[in-house]
């Protein structure tokens, strides 16, 4: 199977859209709550986003990944909300992590006393933690 860039769903036109349920049968289509196009450079394919509720600023933050061009070049961004529906703003486009240069999958946790966690694996390292 190809999964270059612009094939299997790793397409340059994507947004995070937003659908809701009340019962998880029935979906509603919210609309677009993040507008990568304008905010990320020219070519990227933003995937995997993930959203928590900071209680400290009363906002609902957006993590994802991207690649611009290839996974050469993998970052992670954030944006931020005052609704769960959007829109979202880029806060930070590239963020640094502690130890790896290049970014893999990742999944966010928010503990019960509000500390936030980023969880990722490296591509360079086989998509180990």
């Amino acid at each position: 199977a190809d999964v270059a860039v612009g094939n299997c769903g790793f397409r340059t036109d994507h947004n995070v859209s937003l659908f809701s349920s009340p019962d998880l049968a029935t979906w509603t289509n919210e609309g677009v709550a993040f507008q990568a196009a304008g905010a990320l450079p020219a070519n990227s394919v933003l995937f995997a986003p993930k959203t928590v509720f900071n209680r400290k600023t009363g906002e609902w933050v957006l993590w994802f990944n991207y690649i611009v061009g290839s996974f050469d070049h993998s970052y992670y961004g954030v944006a931020s909300a005052h609704s769960p529906k959007g829109p979202f703003k880029l806060k930070v486009a590239q963020v640094q992590t502690l130890r790896y240069a290049d970014n893999g999958d990742q999944n966010i946790f928010v503990d019960k006393d509000g500390a936030g966690y980023l969880i990722y694996t490296t591509l360079s390292l086989g998509h180990r933690m």
